[in-house]
Formats: structure tokens, sequence, C-alpha cells
């Protein structure tokens, strides 16, 4: 995938724009839904790019004015896609139209939209549902410790509906991204439905809205809120601690390239936690003013912070279970290719099979050099479990017609379970890494991640009844969740280095290590503030690792500082339950103001 060179803004010292009170909360704008995006582009099948800097995606921010000119016209109900049912299986025609199979919408050609902007459209619509998604759930996290599963049943039956159109919208994305040529008609129609989907995911999250604000009377409870979130941020603290002991342990045991996302995770659970103090300041200073709607902002703000804080400290504990597992798997797959390897040996003298003599030295060779690793002392489970798992499916495969069936079903369900492990890990490890990001990542990423979990999905759906297919599955999950997290993280690099890295925010470890364990930074580029320990680098605590995670609008934060710029954006606040969640996730706004879906011209 290719990476068309986009403009990056303007980088102003921290002195330049003071960060008050307005323009912060106009920042919060990007609470549970619009996120900040990175800079840079990321090109498709049809030539998907992103503008810079723009609202989960967006690239029409215009941050060097300062300000956003979006339309609040509500036109959702009016649209075919807003008529049409919640149904999944439904499809959707080129202008988003729910349509039967074999119906197909050409518009003139004189009036169709360019492809690549269409697949860029459909980048930003998936960046901003993908959002809106995983905020309201962090929201419903919250709400469900305070009302119990009962109360929240109704709004984690919305949230799975949303899930499913967007789980959808992913796997179109990636027939748009593959290698297999696709015609410019397929594209179109394939856009036109992610965009449909994008749209019909936001509807049972907006439908919700008003119930979901009355549950929680945000407005009439901040003070209480705001107590649970920062009592909440303190209980994380012994976690964040151990997570940190964890971390030695996993660097004594296993090589760097087994857990080199987890320290980063580390870091940006503390930044998010040093955030949530921060806001907390905010909204009592805005509860004593009197403006408990500016307060609510900074409430919810804090509670996505806690909530991102807890799954990063929690990706700790899992990566290490994985590796750990991933370990104990590898050391009985050592010891079912030895065996193999001895039948292998063994038929081809009998039998004189003489392409098994080659086969079986192969897969020897690899246990040798293998088994020197593990003697040696760290070493990567993961690696080394895919590194024998590619010469023992050669050598079964060369076995497998001179075994009875029972030993060929043996060998396959041996494979898979190992494979199954490393399926787990992999995509566990992007998702986190992924999870708590994503103010910094674009769409290639996100799609790979959703084909990865999916792929994982059918291979546990199918592993006692198909265990050949659901090893393809499996060995697809590692494949795509490896190609997620190397895209994240050069996303990410790319995002830190467009101006965000270094102007403010950011609150290192409180010290020189992992937990207080005395380890080095490495190579984390140092988010803290240009006001040092006093001043704009106090107040700004936490923010760098909030517009990363997605709590914070990037672009607000280097363009806004005056009062009226940020009551203009507070307008557009949105959580993923919460107020103008249907306004901020129109696609009829997101794309340009074209209108309707059914009124594109494709």
């Amino acid at each position: 995938m290719s990476t068309p060179a986009a403009s990056q803004p303007e980088e102003r010292p921290s002195s330049a724009r003071p960060w008050g009170s307005a323009a912060r909360t106009a920042a919060l704008v990007g609470v549970f839904t619009w996120q900040a995006s990175p800079a840079w582009a990321a090109a498709s099948n049809g030539g998907l790019a992103f503008g810079a800097l723009g609202l989960a995606g967006v690239g029409a921010i215009a941050a060097a004015a300062g300000s956003i000119a979006w339309s609040r016209r509500r036109r959702r109900n009016n649209s075919p896609a807003g008529r049409a049912a919640a149904d999944p299986n439904q499809r959707y025609g080129p202008g988003g139209v729910p349509v039967a199979s074999e119906q197909r919408h050409t518009a003139p050609a004189e009036s169709a939209v360019p492809l690549p902007e269409l697949h860029k459209r459909a980048g930003e619509a998936l960046i901003a549902t993908d959002n809106a998604v995983q905020s309201a759930q962090e929201e419903l996290a919250f709400a469900q410790l305070q009302f119990g599963d009962e109360a929240v049943a109704p709004y984690q039956e919305a949230l799975e509906q949303a899930k499913q159109h967007l789980q959808q919208s992913f796997a179109l994305q990636q027939k748009l991204e593959d290698s297999i040529p696709d015609t410019e008609a397929e594209q179109r129609a394939w856009i036109g439905e992610i965009l449909a989907r994008c749209q019909q995911a936001r509807q049972p999250l907006a439908q919700q809205r008003d119930s979901f604000s009355q549950l929680r009377a945000m407005e009439t409870n901040v003070p209480r809120a705001l107590d649970e979130a920062v009592a909440a941020a303190t209980a994380l603290q012994p976690q964040l601690e151990a997570a940190g002991a964890t971390l030695d342990r996993l660097a004594q045991r296993y090589s760097r390239s087994a857990w080199q996302t987890l320290p980063d995770n580390l870091d940006q659970a503390r930044d998010r936690l040093e955030f949530v103090d921060t806001a907390a300041q905010e909204a009592r200073g805005h509860v004593d003013g009197g403006n408990r709607s500016e307060a609510v902002l900074e409430v919810r703000a804090a509670e996505q912070a806690v909530a991102q804080a807890s799954e990063l400290i929690g990706s700790i504990d899992r990566g290490a279970r994985d590796l750990e597992q991933a370990e104990r798997s590898l050391r009985d797959a050592i010891a079912i290719a030895h065996r193999d390897v001895a039948e292998a040996e063994a038929t081809a003298q009998v039998a004189m099979r003489t392409e098994l003599t080659g086969t079986a030295a192969g897969v020897r060779s690899v246990l040798a050099g293998i088994e020197a690793e593990l003697a040696a002392g760290t070493f990567d489970p993961l690696a080394l479990s895919h590194r024998l798992s590619v010469v023992s499916t050669e050598l079964e495969k060369a076995l497998s017609g001179l075994r009875e069936e029972h030993e060929r079903d043996r060998a396959a369900r041996a494979t898979l379970d190992r494979t199954m492990v490393s399926a787990q890990a992999a995509v566990t490890q992007a998702h986190d890494y992924l999870s708590g990001r994503r103010g910094g990542v674009g769409s290639g990423s996100r799609t790979h991640l959703a084909e990865a979990e999916r792929h994982l999905s059918d291979a546990q759906r199918l592993r006692n009844t198909e265990p050949s297919t659901a090893l393809n599955h499996a060995n697809e999950a590692i494949r795509l969740a490896g190609s997620a997290r190397q895209e994240a993280q050069e996303d990410v690099s790319s995002f830190q280095g467009g101006g965000f890295g270094g102007s403010w925010g950011g609150s290192g470890w409180g010290g020189s290590g992992w937990g207080g364990s005395g380890r080095p930074r490495g190579n984390r580029r140092d988010l803290r503030g240009a006001g040092g320990a006093g001043g704009a680098g106090r107040n700004a605590a936490g923010l760098g690792g909030a517009v990363l995670g997605g709590i914070l609008l990037g672009s607000m934060l280097d363009g806004l500082g005056d009062d009226d710029a940020a009551h203009h954006i507070t307008d557009h606040f949105s959580g993923g339950f919460g107020e103008n969640l249907g306004n901020a996730l129109d696609p009829g706004e997101l794309l340009g103001g074209l209108g309707d879906l059914g009124g594109f011209d494709f």
C-alpha cells in the first residue's frame, strides 16, 4: 500500500496558543466520536487518501483558520438508507440505496464523483464510525458499573447492531484494498454500501441517545460522576505498578520482538491517568463557575481516559498470558515435530519415498535452530512457533497420503491448535495497540484488524468441524493482524512526528522506568509540554496521550484560542450515545454536503 505525501499542518510553538479553558473545551468535542486523524494518506485500490489532521480523517477541517464549517442539517431520516430497516443482510446500490441483488443504479458519467474521491470518503466514514462505536463502548462500560447489566442492556444491544454494520463495512473495504482487480462498477457499489452501512451503524446509537442521557443525568450529577472517575483512576495505580513488574519479567525471558509494543502501552496508560487529573481540575473549575455543560465534557473525557488506561494496563497481562501460552504450545509442537520427523525418516527407508527424506531434513534443521534459541536465553515464542509451523505443515502434507484418516485428523488438529494460539495472540496485540491510539491511526490498519478479527472468529467457529478451513482462517488472521499492527505503528510514528509529538502534552513515566522499575524509556518520543514542570506544561499534563487516544482533537488544540470558536465547536460535541450523535455521524454532512446518500452521483 503506497502512501502519497500530504501537507503537514504548520507547526507552532506552544506559547503561540495559550491553553485556555475555552480552547480546551473546544478540543473536547472529540470525546466519544470525531477523533484526531493523522496527517498522512493511505492509498488503496482506487486511491484512498486522507487530508491533513481532519476530524476523524476528514480533510475538511481548516486548522489554519481555527474553525470548522459544518452543516447542521438533519437529513438522516429522509435519506433512503435512513429509512431502510437496520438489516445487516440488506444490499445497497452505488448510491447507498437498498436494492435487490440484481438491481444496479447507474448515474450519468458526466455527474459522477471521481473514484479516488469516493475512496477517500469511504475511509473517512469508516474512521468516524469506528471511533464512535469504540467511544460508545467505553462510555457504556462506565454506565454498566453505575447501573448494572440490566439497565444498560438496550444500549448494549444497540452497540452490537452498530458493530455488525461496521464489521461488514470493513469487510467491503478489505475487498477494495486487496490485490484482486475490481471493476469501477464494483468499487462504486461497494463504496456506496460502506457509506450506507456506516450511516446505519450510527442509527441504533442515535435512537438510544435521549434515553441514555436520561439514565446518566450527567449535568445533575457532575460532582458524583467526577469523583467516581477520579476514584477509578486512583484504583488503577497499583495495577500500573504491577504491570511494570510484569514487563520486567517478560524482558528477562523473551526477546524484545515478542513484547515490543507493551512498554508504550504502559507509557500511554500513565498519560491517560495524568490526563484524568487535568480534566478533573478543569471540571471542578467549570462547576464552580456554574458551567455544568462544559464540566460534563471534562467528565466524559476523564471517563474515557480511565477506560483507555484500564485497557492499556490490561494489555500487559494479556500479552504475558499469550506469550506464556505460546511458549507451552511451542514446546508441545517441538515434541510432535520430532515424532513426525522420525516417522518420515522411517517411512522413507521402508517405502522408498525419497521425497520425505529432504522434507524431514528441513524440519530437523529448523528444530535444531529453535532449540538452540530456547537454550541460549531470551526468545520469541510466537516467531518460533510460526517458523516451525511452516515446515511442519509441509511435512504433514508429505505424510498425509501415507497415514490413516485418524492420524491425518490428529496432525491437522495439532497444527491448528498451535496456530490458533498464535492467531489469538497476534489479534490481541494488534487490537490493544490500535484501541489506545485511535486518534493517530487511519482506515488501513483498522480494516486489517477488523478482518483479522473476522478470520479468527471463523477459525474458532470451524475448528471442530472443518479443521483445514479453520487453519486457513487462523493463518490469515495472523497475517492481517501483523499488517494492522505494523501499519498502525507507522501511522502513529507519522502522527507524532507531524507536530503533535513534541509540541505539548505528555507526562512521561514519573521516573525512568516501567512502573518505577528503573528501565529506560527507550525510543519513545517525549510528549512533554514545552512549559516543562510548570506553566503550560503542567496545565497540559497528559494532553499528548489524550490526542493520540482520540479523546481530544489535536487540530483544535493547535488552531483555537478564542471563546467564540470554542462555543461554535462545542455545538458539535457528541458521545457514543451522547448529544448530537446523529449530526456528527451523518455521512451526508461528513462527505462535503453532497446531500442524502441516495442523492449521491456515483
